[in-house]
This record gives structure tokens, sequence and C-alpha cells, in this order.
């Protein structure tokens, strides 16, 4: 996992220190020297700049090799009855964190009877449906977004799943606790 990171900060170190004039001729000396291990730091530099910047190339065990070439990029596509779909679900989530902070009691029902979500245990209650709600709605822009940034998304995904998982497992505990 380290080696991922470590080449991926290392990818973008050279990809921000600028352009560099690369001709033909040179990429052809560089490609034949690539895994022959003769060259220098120099030349292994304009190499990473070269190859790294079409993210062709991967370094494993001390060797480059080349990857396969990513396919296109396609949005997500979701139907016009799941997004209709998505939206009610959405809507009902906010409108359960809603009704919990307005009425100041939530039932969870369970295999044995369920949990009273009381007092203190409501604003975490609350907290878990804002961010499932959150989470539906992500979803249903990204089907909107066609450019190529998934990685925000997933991020967006990630940090609403657990925050909203722990923060209704503390509003469970909470409930528990009276």
């Amino acid at each position: 996992m380290f080696s991922k990171i470590y080449f991926y900060v290392q990818q973008r170190q050279v990809l921000f220190e600028g352009k560099q004039d690369i001709t033909p001729k040179l990429g052809r000396q560089l490609f034949a020297k690539l895994n022959t291990g003769y060259y220098t730091e120099q030349e292994e530099t304009l190499i990473l700049k070269l190859l790294v910047k079409k993210s062709f190339i991967s370094k494993r065990h001390g060797e480059y090799e080349f990857i396969k070439k990513d396919k296109p990029y396609v949005p997500n596509r979701i139907s016009r009855n799941m997004r209709f779909g998505m939206f009610i679900f959405a809507l009902a989530l906010g409108g359960m964190g809603f009704y919990a902070w307005q009425t100041g009691y939530f039932h969870l029902p369970g295999k044995r009877g369920g949990t009273d979500i009381v007092g203190s245990a409501i604003t975490p209650f609350v907290t878990a449906m804002g961010c499932f709600s959150l989470l539906v709605f992500t979803a249903i822009v990204d089907h909107y977004d066609t450019r190529d940034n998934e990685y925000v998304y997933n991020f967006i995904y990630k940090a609403l799943f657990f925050l909203g998982w722990g923060m209704l497992l503390l509003a469970i505990i909470l409930g528990n606790r009276v």
C-alpha cells in the first residue's frame, strides 16, 4: 500500500514540476534504456516525465513496466424511474430525521422490540438521517455530472456512509442507555 502511495506522490511531483521539451529522438533513446538499468538519475527523471504523464508506466521491484490503458470514461447513468425512487427515498430519510427532531422521540423497530431514541440520542440520529439523505442526493447529482471526477464522489460516498453509520450506532447506544 505504501509503495502505491509513494508512486502516486512521485507521479504527482513529476507532473507538477513543469513540462520539458522531449523530442521524439530523445524519447526513443530513453525507451531503449528503460529496463537495461544503464541510465543516470537525470535520464530516469526524463523517463518518468515522458511516461508518467500519460500514466502508461508502473515501477515494480525496481523495474518499470507498462500498464494497460484505461478504458475511456463513461459517466454514470441512472434511469429516470430509479432517480425518482431515490429522490423519494432521500426525502423519506430526511422526513424521518425531521419528525424525530420535532417530536424528540423515534422508535427504531428491531427483531426484539427495537430501540427508543429519545433525548440526547436524537441529535446523532438526525445527523445520520441527514447523512444518508445527502448520500442518496449525491448519487443523483453524480448522474447529471458528466466530468471525469469519480474520485470526488467516491470520497463523498465513503465519508457520508461512515459518518451516517457511526452516528446511527451512537444514537442506538445512547438510546439504550436510557
